[in-house]
């Protein structure tokens, strides 16, 4: 039973660390995006 939470949580952890470096990524495309096409902003 132990093991089974544990797994659950680390699987959760993982899931959460993908989804950051997601949203990470993400950022940096805007970023991106918003220095070629200067009067587009994505972020309003």
């Amino acid at each position: 039973m132990y093991e089974v939470e544990q797994a659950e949580r680390y699987k959760t952890f993982v899931s959460k660390e993908k989804a950051t470096d997601l949203i990470i990524l993400l950022e940096i495309l805007i970023n991106v995006l918003d220095k070629r096409n200067r009067p587009v902003n994505l972020l309003t």
